[in-house]
């Protein structure tokens, strides 16, 4: 390594000497501090026996000098940035499907992973939780190229693309930032003063300090507030006219658009306890946004490729995964291995659905549920060997078709919102709570309970089932049981419920960030 670093060494001083002449202190000092830590970076990508601070590749072979002197280089790096989302450890797999999704208890499997134990400790599972931590603030670093760059370049675009560009790059860094968060911080109501995870704003290899959970929210708030107000200016789907050259807009939901950065809002606001702000941007999503309910023939009598399996019409930001065929196959396809809600005896997706009530002894037959008609079970799982519905079909996505978009993982759909809604109304309009409720009931065709004479406690659990149900193996489940601070959660491989203690949502921080990182004391 270290005659890597000589080698590196070597090559920065010569373009240090190439590029401005060494009279010209001030503009050395500017280079230095500005543009050339970017090339020292990514040249240090080269020595594989050194660590690498960026990761991620623009979706097209361009060089540094593009990335950040050309509107072409700035459009590229943001598609990086994306493609660096959909990686397995983060939205292509651990934070839709997996770790997250095991810690909530929500798959029945047999790969050797501890996370359904909460043993964070084990090598296998510590490597993983240190790849998710890399994998975040990688994508975090390479979208600060673009914030740190843009503003003293916006001359290079119409006004249009500078403003939106800007502004999905101000949305994936407080996105980022909040699952980080998430992940690998207390719960909001347990957090007080003590340090939490750094706040990246810069594209500099520095030692960003552990800040408290209110000051990493005011980060992201602040950035989420910037990007709405940019987007508001000029998003497409918000019916803007677009007259840049870099946008679909038509495809906007694969971007980190207005409705977007309003329905994060939602979710942080949620988390932090204001429910009063989480009702206000949630009902903004709902009431302003253009999407509309899954429809019945889009989901029988089709084919798998052509059946909406995502209730697309309902998402409100995705992302492309060009790889989810094959980690399709490989998570779900092997038949001994496979993510599966049941066993060989049990068909646990008919019970976390309702579409059978559990019987209250293994010798005794299960009674018909609420759901036995659930469109999110029917028509969302294929049959194990046992010919049960266990394997979700979600990610199923073979072929490109008018009705299902191609290879997209959910980031965010409507129903949280009206969960969100439901949650935050609770207290003070139960009747407009339970509407929010009913409305997704409706839609799945299950069988509504009438509950106007029950109690908050009881209301919350049907949502938080209704919850479960919606955003089954999107990665939301384990925050949601965090935040409330659940002692006890249902498990997908027994009829029990598996105890858990705040730690068991609370991924430990990787042995280098301990080390090296600026935690305070």
């Amino acid at each position: 390594m270290n005659a890597n670093y000589d080698k590196l060494n070597k090559i920065c001083e010569h373009l240090f000497r190439k590029v401005l002449p060494p009279k010209d202190n001030k503009k050395i000092i500017y280079m230095k501090n500005k543009t050339l830590i970017i090339i020292v970076v990514l040249l240090s990508q080269a020595f594989s026996s050194c660590d690498k601070w960026l990761d991620v590749q623009p979706a097209t072979d361009i060089d540094l000098t593009d990335q950040i002197s050309t509107a072409d280089g700035f459009h590229e790096t943001l598609n990086g940035v994306y493609i660096n989302m959909t990686n397995e450890n983060l939205y292509g797999h651990h934070l839709m499907y997996g770790a997250v999704e095991q810690v909530a208890q929500n798959i029945n499997n047999t790969w050797n992973w501890t996370f359904p134990d909460f043993a964070f400790d084990d090598p296998n599972t510590k490597n993983q939780i240190a790849a998710i931590w890399k994998g975040l603030y990688n994508a975090i670093v390479n979208d600060n190229i673009i914030l740190d760059n843009i503003d003293e370049n916006a001359n290079l675009f119409v006004d249009t693309d500078y403003k939106m560009i800007k502004a999905e790059a101000l949305a994936i860094r407080a996105f980022l930032h909040f699952d980080a968060l998430r992940l690998f911080g207390d719960a909001y109501q347990d957090a007080g003063e003590n340090p939490q995870i750094p706040y990246v704003s810069t594209f500099e290899r520095v030692r960003y300090p552990h800040l408290t959970a209110d000051q990493v929210y005011e980060h992201i708030l602040t950035d989420l507030d910037k990007a709405e107000v940019l987007l508001q200016e000029t998003d497409p789907i918000l019916g803007h006219n677009y007259d840049g050259k870099f946008f679909d807009p038509n495809n906007r939901r694969y971007r980190m658009n207005y409705y977007a950065v309003l329905a994060l809002k939602a979710r942080v606001y949620i988390t932090m306890g204001d429910k009063a702000n989480a009702l206000i941007y949630a009902q903004k999503v709902i009431n302003e946004f253009d999407w509309k309910w899954v429809n019945i023939s889009n989901l029988v009598n089709v084919n798998q490729g052509e059946k909406d399996v995502l209730f697309i019409n309902e998402v409100v930001a995705a992302l492309n995964v060009t790889q989810l065929g094959n980690l399709y196959n490989t998570w779900f396809g092997i038949q001994d291995n496979q993510y599966h809600a049941g066993n060989g005896t049990t068909n646990y997706a008919a019970y976390a659905f309702e579409v059978l009530i559990p019987p209250p002894s293994w010798w005794m037959d299960a009674d018909p549920g609420p759901g036995i008609n659930d469109w999110r079970y029917l028509y969302l799982f294929s049959e194990n060997g046992n010919g049960d519905l266990t394997v979700s079909t979600k990610y199923d996505q073979p072929i490109s078709s008018g009705v299902l978009q191609y290879k997209t993982v959910p980031l965010i759909r409507i129903t949280e919102m009206m969960l969100i809604a439901a949650e935050a109304l609770l207290e003070t309009d139960k009747p407009q709570a339970l509407a929010y409720l009913d409305r997704i009931r409706t839609k799945r065709e299950v069988i509504i309970e009438d509950l106007s004479g029950a109690t908050e406690g009881e209301i919350m659990n049907v949502i938080v089932k209704e919850f479960r149900k919606e955003t089954y193996l999107e990665g939301q489940l384990m925050y949601l049981y965090k935040r409330l601070g659940y002692t006890q959660i249902p498990a997908m491989n027994s009829n029990n419920f598996v105890e858990t203690t705040p730690e068991s949502f609370i991924f430990p921080l990787p042995d280098n960030e301990l080390e090296f990182g600026n935690i305070p004391n």
